[in-house]
């Protein structure tokens, strides 16, 4: 019994929209039938090269759906969407539509190239993909508690033994944030830590007003505030 769709979406596959369903157990597929259309392929010759695939005639699944462009609902015999690559892979160019047959060409040509990167390098890379860019050796990211504590003078009073550190509220606010330096370095290497930032910045500001609503009960009560407490190093 085929099951019924539950959601559809379009996506841009090598140039064309795509329309991919989205099944009941949140699986992609993809309906065959009408992309062997589109270029210009048998479909009947295609259902029964997947039927006799080893690999495709495993996950092919049968979906009952309206896709656009037709009027009622249809059985569709649908892959999954990562099945989709392999299957146009395999299709005999000299069949397709004379205007994407060298499109065609030139995808299974580098899908050579893709299988030997994978296989001999153990990598594979698409360059029309934006890739982000990797650490530079030169990123200075080691923020010991020596940079913290040493660099800021304010703090100098305080013990700082191998075992622990005496951390006190005034250090939350202050500018020397290793993690505010941390992330600067991110962010000027290309990687987008605005969210991370703005969790910073929200927890400072949240703790600095709970902070000077506690000096001020402390104030009233005539009690005195603990300073700050001794944290147990890594």
């Amino acid at each position: 019994m085929p099951n019924i769709i539950t959601q559809l979406a379009s996506i841009d596959f090598h140039g064309h929209a795509l329309t991919v369903i989205t099944g009941p157990a949140g699986e992609h597929l993809v309906a065959m039938r009408p992309i062997c259309e589109a270029i210009g392929l048998s479909w009947q010759s295609q259902y029964n090269r997947i039927q006799r695939h080893p690999v495709l005639s495993t996950c092919v699944v049968m979906m009952n759906t309206q896709v656009p462009g037709d009027d009622q609902h249809r059985e569709l015999v649908c892959l999954p969407l990562d099945y989709l690559n392999g299957w146009l892979f395999g299709v005999d160019a000299s069949r397709v539509k004379p205007e994407i047959r060298e499109r065609l060409i030139q995808y299974q040509r580098e899908c050579f190239g893709v299988l030997a990167a994978y296989w001999q390098r153990g990598e594979a890379v698409n360059p029309r993909k934006s890739r982000r860019p990797r650490l530079a050796p030169a990123l200075d990211l080691d923020y010991p508690v020596s940079r913290w504590l040493g660099g800021n003078p304010l703090y100098a009073r305080y013990h700082l033994d191998p075992g622990s550190v005496f951390i006190t509220a005034d250090m939350f606010f202050d500018q020397r944030s290793p993690t505010l330096t941390v992330l600067a370095e991110l962010k000027r290497a290309g990687y987008d830590v605005e969210a991370c930032y703005l969790e910073v910045q929200g927890m400072r500001h949240h703790l600095e007003v709970s902070r000077d609503f506690i000096r001020t009960l402390h104030q009233r009560s005539g009690e005195a505030l603990n300073q700050g407490m001794r944290i147990k190093r890594w």
